[in-house]
């Protein structure tokens, strides 16, 4: 039974048997019989769900529903959060290789900057630079040459006049420092026989040295091979220059 209340007059009847106002004959909107939700699904009302609209008032009969989709932007936050740290570990090195090179860049142009700013306060007085001291270069004229006992030492020629051998030198050391026992001549004949002599006389003017070896006519005539040694205090060859042999010859006389 669906019961309304007459707008008009107030009277109260039942609509399904009379359509309209049995004491004022009033058209009267019966309530609403269905219900149809948002997406379209139709509800038929019964009961209490057909209850009629009192005096002043207002019923709702659709269900409102809301579709709109809440957003917290917090999780957005921790979301972004979250996928900064799952980066992978070469991803994480490129970035933080970028920042050190940068770093590196800055503290290039500073420096250079800086440098440049004390070079224009330079006082440009320069003060005296002692030349190192080296090695004599080998002379031109020397026929020659050895080191010993840490300096150098060139021929400059030989003679032989009266049995007497005669060897010129150029001995780049302290000549407080030379010793005549140190310098030996060491002879080989065409019979394979070996001598071997120390020079009996020896005079120097600054690094330039004469050394006198007696050696006879006999030895002289039938040389093939003679050296000047360089001796070590000990006794051992530091070096030695070749006076004859084979195609070397700086002997006259």
């Amino acid at each position: 039974m669906a019961m309304v209340q007459c707008k008009a007059c107030g009277k109260i009847y039942d609509y399904e048997k009379n359509g309209c106002c049995p004491e004022c004959g009033a058209y009267n909107r019966p309530p609403r019989r269905e219900r149809v939700d948002a997406d379209g699904t139709v509800h038929h009302l019964t009961g209490q769900e057909r209850r009629s609209v009192p005096r002043g008032g207002k019923v709702c009969f659709e269900k409102k529903e809301c579709h709109e989709k809440k957003v917290c932007f917090e999780d957005q936050a921790r979301q972004v959060r979250e996928k900064l740290n799952s980066l992978s570990g070469p991803a994480r090195q490129v970035s933080l290789v970028g920042v050190l090179v940068a770093g590196l860049i800055i503290l290039s142009l500073v420096s250079s900057i800086v440098s440049s700013c004390q070079a224009r306060r330079t006082d440009y007085s320069i003060d005296p630079v002692t030349p190192a001291t080296e090695e004599p270069a080998v002379a031109r004229d020397w026929l020659d040459w050895d080191t010993w006992q840490g300096g150098r030492v060139g021929l400059l020629g030989a003679s032989y006049e009266d049995g007497v051998l005669q060897v010129e030198l150029e001995i780049h050391r302290d000549p407080g420092d030379v010793l005549l026992d140190d310098l030996q001549l060491y002879c080989v004949d065409e019979d394979g026989q070996e001598l071997t002599l120390p020079p009996f006389k020896g005079s120097c003017q600054e690094q330039y040295w004469t050394l006198h070896f007696d050696l006879s006519a006999d030895w002289y005539d039938n040389l093939q091979y003679v050296e000047l040694r360089l001796l070590n205090p000990d006794g051992t060859q530091d070096g030695f220059l070749l006076l004859l042999y084979q195609d070397t010859n700086v002997l006259t006389g």
